[in-house]
């Protein structure tokens, strides 16, 4: 298995550039497949054996929550204003 550094640059760029397959789908244990807002490969240690490999971290939440969740991050500036609207 080869692994990904991040000094290599951006994972998901760099895999969509070389993929020459179909559409890709994430399917559970029935091979329904499933509906991800988004999708995070991150490297972690196995629970148990401290061996570190990589994982998925799916994003189940619908738009509407993706969408709250960012807003609330934002702070009262990134919104482009300088000062509170009259």
């Amino acid at each position: 298995m080869e692994l990904w550094r991040a000094v290599d640059g951006d994972f998901a760029e760099e895999f969509a550039r070389r993929w020459a397959g179909g559409r890709l789908a994430l399917v559970d244990e029935r091979g329904v497949e499933l509906a991800i807002a988004s999708l995070a490969v991150v490297e972690r240690p196995t629970p148990g054996t401290g061996e570190r490999r990589p994982w998925l971290v799916a994003d189940f939440r619908p738009d509407l929550a993706r969408i709250e969740a960012l807003l609330r991050t934002l702070d009262r500036d990134d919104g482009g204003r300088s000062r509170p609207a009259a």
